[in-house]
This record gives C-alpha cells, sequence and structure tokens, in this order.
C-alpha cells in the first residue's frame, strides 16, 4: 500500500508539473507581445476594399495580425490579393499574400497570418493584383545548370555520355546519400 501511495505522490506531481508549466509558458508568451495597432498603415483599395484591424501584436521572435476585410464598392470582386508586409523601421522583414475571392457587396471576413521574423516594430496592408513567384536558392542553381547544358548543345561540345556508366543499384544509393550529407542542414529544407 505504500508503493501506491508513492507512486500516487509522483503521478501527482508530474501531471501538476505539466499543468503548471503549460499555464506559466502561456502566461509569459501572452505578456511577451506588443500591441502594434498604432504603427499598422492600412492602404485602402481602389477597387473598394478595406482592412479593419482585429489585433495586431509582435514579440521579439514572432508576430501576428489579424484583421477583417470589408467590400465597400457596389460591385463583387473576383480576385484580389492582401499584401501584409512587417518591418522592423524601414527595413522589410517578411511579407504574407492573402487571396480574398468572390466577395460580395457589403460582405466581410477575417482573416490571420502569423510571421516569424525577429523585431517587428510596424506592419504595412496594401492590395496588389498579382503575388510575385517565390524563388529559392536551389531554382537559380538549377536555372543556372540548365543554362550550362543548353548552352553545351548548342556550342556542339559533348560532355559524359550517361549510357557508359553502368553501375549497380547500391552505387546510386550511396552517392545519393553522399550528396544529401553534404548539403548544409538548413538548405534542405528548401527543397521541400
Amino acid at each position: 500500500m505504500a508503493r501506491m501511495k508513492t507512486f500516487f505522490t509522483y503521478a501527482l506531481i508530474i501531471v501538476a508539473f505539466i499543468v503548471y508549466s503549460n499555464f506559466a509558458a502561456d502566461v509569459i508568451l501572452n505578456n511577451s507581445f506588443k500591441n502594434l495597432a498604432a504603427a499598422t498603415s492600412v492602404t485602402k483599395s481602389v477597387d473598394g476594399l478595406d482592412v479593419e484591424t482585429t489585433e495586431v501584436k509582435a514579440n521579439k521572435r514572432q508576430g501576428q495580425f489579424s484583421g477583417k476585410v470589408i467590400n465597400t464598392s457596389n460591385s463583387k470582386i473576383d480576385k484580389k490579393y492582401i499584401k501584409v508586409s512587417a518591418y522592423d523601421g524601414d527595413i522589410l522583414l517578411q511579407t504574407r499574400y492573402l487571396t480574398v475571392n468572390d466577395i460580395e457587396p457589403g460582405e466581410s471576413r477575417e482573416f490571420t497570418t502569423k510571421f516569424t521574423a525577429d523585431g517587428i516594430k510596424s506592419y504595412k496592408v496594401d492590395f496588389v493584383n498579382e503575388v510575385p513567384e517565390e524563388r529559392t536558392i536551389l531554382d537559380d542553381a538549377l536555372d543556372k545548370v540548365l543554362a550550362f547544358f543548353d548552352d553545351t548543345k548548342k556550342n556542339g561540345i559533348q560532355l559524359i555520355d550517361l549510357d557508359d556508366f553502368h553501375l549497380p543499384d547500391w552505387a546510386w544509393l550511396v552517392s545519393i546519400g553522399v550528396v544529401l550529407y553534404a548539403i548544409p542542414s538548413g538548405a534542405i529544407w528548401f527543397i521541400i
């Protein structure tokens, strides 16, 4: 009976610690956010879209922008993008694009976007018709490699004929492993 009492005491201590740590982390996180509603500039759309800020906050590591988009025009808007940019002074930190589809006159929709940038001091909201194509370092490198091979074919240079290589499957697997091992740890996420 004494062992069951000891076991119950330890289990109760573990549960109390989990509850306390979750509560303390939540309180600390919520108290670390600073309200940035006064430092937010919202541009009114020419088409009649308007954004009202609901909750605009940031701490040292992340930020959150919540708002409501309203169609103030007399016509239906088929497609428009909301561009929310986070700034540290005059330095652009991150930009998020939100799509607004088929919004009727007088209709409003709520949205929330999160930022993972350090030191957000202000937000800026604009409306755009197109979203720029996002490219990574690997996309640019792949374009350069493809351009190199296109140039060699045009100039008649014979590089390597891959039909001459008859490697077993395990050799291909090892070579792929070596290439993946050589990629820096942060760069692999650009591929995925």
